[in-house]
């Protein structure tokens, strides 16, 4: 298939799908706008260049400084998306248009003049502030996308601790469709730094499949994400000061509003519902419904859970889970059902999940236990 028509359906997904998630998509929405304008920005990026590749840069000269002038938005496009996916506060606006600092140069280096002269940009500054400028730009937009990239990591990884903290389906919230995006990334930079240092026909081609697979993969991803915090406000303005007020696992417990009293009464309530009434079985159990039940905040439940347990949320309800998993392992009424089965009744929602929680809970593997404790999977 031609390179073109490639090009062409990237940029027509990018288009269509990015107003889709900045106007209509109903989870994340901060999220989805930011990313919207990052698919946008994408889009653009490769319009310019279909019109190079084609020779159509004499037929739409002013649409080049726009389509280039995406490329310096595309990085920090994504960086504000992930930020807002993974973060309940605010950015302000002071510090957003800081992120659009190359961008603006580009626009008074580059496009203003390029307009001002119709096109024949080297006639109004000169032949080599044109090599310069150029230059300049062209090293900035890698420069500035191995940045972001790394930044952007950071934040997810930083997600990957903090959902710990509310939530007891990990898989759900972790985004890991941005860290594939990333990963998608930084193959595409590489195959751009080796086509910069040496043209290569066939990388070149085989990089507009590359462009259109990690389109795709983000259309399919964002189209069925979920809500990464909860959905009511209230919960979420209490939820920001459990985990921006925790650098790390454990809080402050000099912070507690709770006594000593309290915090044994509270104890005692939840070893209840956790043993008793088993509300661990649900998947759905978060940090929010649970602290309804105990009849507490989500602060002072965070504080329980971390100071009697020494563990944070979700680790609390995985433990129970596997060890609920091991006693009906061991009993004949669910002899009819997979180790796999019984972790979903216990209220496991993915097979890797399970797997993980387990080997870190017990030091096997849930095989290694079946086969030591004589079990048969059926």
């Amino acid at each position: 298939m031609p390179e073109i028509i490639i090009n062409s359906f990237s940029v027509a997904i990018c288009f269509l799908i990015g107003i889709l998630a900045i106007f209509y998509l109903p989870h994340n929405k901060k999220g989805n706008l930011w990313f919207g304008i990052f698919l946008l920005s994408l889009g653009f990026m490769l319009l310019s260049r279909i019109i190079f590749q084609e020779d159509l840069s004499e037929k739409y000269p002013y649409i080049i400084p726009i389509s280039e002038l995406s490329r310096f938005i595309i990085a920090p496009g994504f960086y504000l998306s992930t930020w807002y996916y993974t973060h309940l506060n605010e950015i302000s606006f002071r510090k957003k248009v800081l992120h659009f600092i190359p961008a603006a140069a580009f626009i008074l280096l580059i496009s203003l003049p390029y307009f001002l002269s119709i096109g024949n940009i080297t006639d109004l500054i000169g032949e080599r502030t044109n090599n310069i400028l150029g230059n300049l730009m062209r090293f900035a937009v890698p420069v500035q996308i191995i940045i972001y990239w790394i930044l952007s990591y950071k934040i997810l990884k930083k997600h990957g601790h903090s959902i710990l903290l509310f939530s007891s389906q990990k898989e759900e919230r972790d985004l890991n469709w941005l860290s594939g995006i990333l990963v998608g990334m930084f193959f595409l930079i590489a195959v751009w730094l080796i086509i910069k240092i040496k043209e290569n026909v066939f990388l070149n081609s085989v990089s507009a499949y590359l462009y259109l697979t990690l389109i795709v993969f983000m259309v399919y991803s964002l189209l069925r994400q979920k809500e990464v915090f909860f959905k009511n406000k209230t919960e979420n303005e209490a939820l920001k000061s459990i985990i921006y007020a925790n650098a790390s696992i454990q809080p402050d417990k000099s912070a507690s509003r709770l006594s000593g009293q309290e915090l044994s009464k509270y104890k005692t309530v939840l070893n209840g519902l956790l043993e008793k009434e088993e509300v661990f079985m649900d998947p759905e159990i978060n940090l929010s419904s649970l602290a309804d039940k105990v009849g507490i905040s989500m602060n002072d439940l965070s504080f329980v859970i971390n100071t009697s347990y020494n563990m944070n949320f979700y680790s609390l309800m995985n433990n129970y889970r596997i060890e609920k998993v091991k006693e009906m392992l061991a009993q004949k009424q669910y002899s009819h059902l997979t180790i796999l089965g019984i972790a979903y009744e216990a209220g496991f929602t993915s097979k890797s999940t399970f797997n993980s929680a387990f080997k870190k809970a017990t030091g096997i593997t849930p095989s290694e236990y079946m086969k030591r404790n004589s079990i048969k999977e059926v």
